[in-house]
């Protein structure tokens, strides 16, 4: 993966996106059956010691928070063995309010830390939900024990921060010198157990406790559920990454969602009348021109046609920054004087190196290795014909085949039992599903609506949204909250009653106008969205 691809990825998890790796096993497993409803009896629990040190945090002003660094065994299932990993958790606690309860806040990724989760306490108690909040860097990321390899994503190595593809045997062979041949403590289902022991050690007698998962969390939520299915007061599964999903064709996949949205551009008066009524064939068309060299501002800036592709889909993960899809075709199309600044403010912002803060946010190893293990098909296809599909997209990660390379060389886990299954658990569910979302189509988010049907498991679908709903909240009335901060605040006061769900009628048609005033400086270096 090459700096710019490094940064791209870190723009959509910026977003809260979970871009997503690749997945596999070194055996085929056996058909999905009953899901498991409680842990091993040969995993006996393990008191944990969490002793909290003030800290802050890291997204809101003058918000205080407690940190702890918890040591965990590597693997559950191996009680005997005396290695351990350290999981960073940090609470929140808020002010002024009497918490309802706990809500533990599941990053998605594989491979993004809790850091973007920072803000989500204070905003939720701003909307009348006050909870003690807890985010947590999963085993493998961020301040826990990271996944990494230490020579080949330092800032003088090859790629830089980001690790190479002629960086990546040497990698993978450091990590399983210092962990294990087949890294098998970093997998979903430790991952899950980590959880249910945290809140197992932290929860207060008769304390209300909620899981909300994001994107890869929601895949990591329902793991917890089919270890602990009677635990949680209620889960939040938000732009659901199903038990049966991989990433092998994601990159099809995405494209086809983003072409819905430039769809929409061709019915709105404002997009179709700088993009024509099929915006989609006039963006294949100027990428065909740039190909051919017909902007050289463009491409002097770096804007080639697989860094547009990229950079489109991390701009298509939210609600506001997709807008500058069209713009930017506009712009490509036109290629006048008033473009080549922002051209070249796109140039500076991709070829930024990664910094250390980077990899505290993000890590590719352990994305590979979760979606390598649990999360590609079998047998893999061949890079070349994943690097066909790529090829064939206007838009999308370039995860098939990228990640597909490293298939056969990764130390995979094999699936174990709960691989494939949706738990079995009668706990109140909120799904929140966006119809517009790229990285978890709704299509694959449906199966989770059959899976959890029971009394108080609800399932929303968001017209228009992206993804996820309630950090990348589709906008509704004016001065209201977004809907999908508006039904987590309902899930959360009671999660057994039955939810107003008619913000989803009260959500703002698409736009094509404006981006916001901020979204379009950080991107472009200007307010004017399409610089007419």
């Amino acid at each position: 993966m090459t700096t710019r691809h490094a940064l791209l990825h870190l723009l959509a998890t910026a977003l809260l996106a979970a871009c997503a790796p690749a997945a596999a096993q070194v055996e085929q497993p056996p058909p999905p059956g009953e899901a498991q409803t409680e842990p091993d009896a040969s995993t006996t629990a393990v008191a944990l010691d969490v002793s909290w040190s003030p800290c802050t945090l890291d997204t809101s002003r003058g918000e205080s928070a407690d940190c702890a660094t918890v040591k965990v065994p590597y693997r559950w299932d191996a009680p005997d063995d005396s290695t351990t990993v350290d999981v960073f958790v940090k609470r929140y606690r808020p002010k002024g309010a009497e918490p309802r309860g706990s809500v533990w806040l599941l990053q998605g990724g594989p491979g993004a830390s809790g850091k973007a989760m920072d803000a989500v306490g204070p905003y939720m108690t701003s909307l009348g939900a006050p909870m003690v909040f807890y985010t947590i860097d999963q085993r493998g990321t961020g301040r826990s024990s990271r996944l990494g390899c230490p020579e080949q994503e330092a800032a003088d190595s090859t790629g830089g921060r980001a690790i190479t593809s002629e960086e990546w045997p040497a990698c993978i062979a450091s990590m399983k010198a210092r962990w294990s041949p087949g890294l098998e403590g970093f997998s979903v289902t430790n991952t899950a157990r980590d959880l249910g022991e945290l809140i197992s050690t932290l929860r207060a007698p008769n304390e209300r406790v909620f899981v909300y998962g994001v994107s890869y969390g929601t895949y990591l939520a329902n793991r917890y559920m089919q270890l602990y299915p009677d635990q949680a007061s209620g889960v939040i599964l938000d732009s659901i990454a199903g038990v049966n999903d991989t990433f092998t064709h994601s990159d099809l996949a995405f494209d086809a969602v983003v072409h819905r949205y430039f769809d929409e551009c061709g019915k709105d008066a404002a997009c179709s009348k700088r993009l024509g009524v099929d915006p989609w064939k006039t963006f294949g068309d100027v990428l065909g021109r740039l190909d051919a060299g017909s902007c050289s501002a463009a491409t002097q800036a770096g804007l080639t046609r697989p860094i547009v592709r990229h950079l489109f889909a991390s701009l298509a993960y939210s609600w506001d920054a997709r807008i500058l899809m069209p713009a930017l075709v506009h712009r490509l199309d036109r290629c006048g004087d008033q473009d080549a600044p922002v051209f070249t403010r796109l140039g500076e912002l991709l070829s930024q190196p990664l910094g250390e803060e980077g990899l505290q946010a993000f890590s590719m190893p352990l994305a590979n290795h979760i979606g390598l293990s649990e999360l590609w098909d079998e047998p893999s296809p061949a890079v070349s014909a994943l690097a066909a599909e790529e090829s064939e997209t206007l838009v999308s990660n370039g995860v098939g085949a990228s990640m597909g390379a490293l298939h056969d060389a990764w130390p995979r886990l094999p699936h174990d039992r709960f691989h494939g299954a949706w738990a079995k658990t009668a706990t109140p569910i909120l799904m929140l599903a966006g119809d517009l979302d790229p990285a978890t189509p709704l299509d694959e988010q449906e199966p989770a609506r059959a899976a959890f049907a029971g009394a108080h498991q609800t399932f929303v679908t968001v017209p228009r949204a992206s993804h996820a709903i309630v950090a990348n909240s589709p906008v509704t009335t004016a001065g209201a909250p977004g809907c999908g901060a508006d039904l987590l605040a309902q899930f959360l006061r009671e999660p057994a009653s039955t939810l107003d769900a008619s913000c989803v009628d009260r959500i703002a048609p698409l736009s094509f106008e404006s981006a916001g005033a901020t979204t379009t400086m950080v991107y472009l270096g200007t307010t004017d969205l399409w610089g007419d």
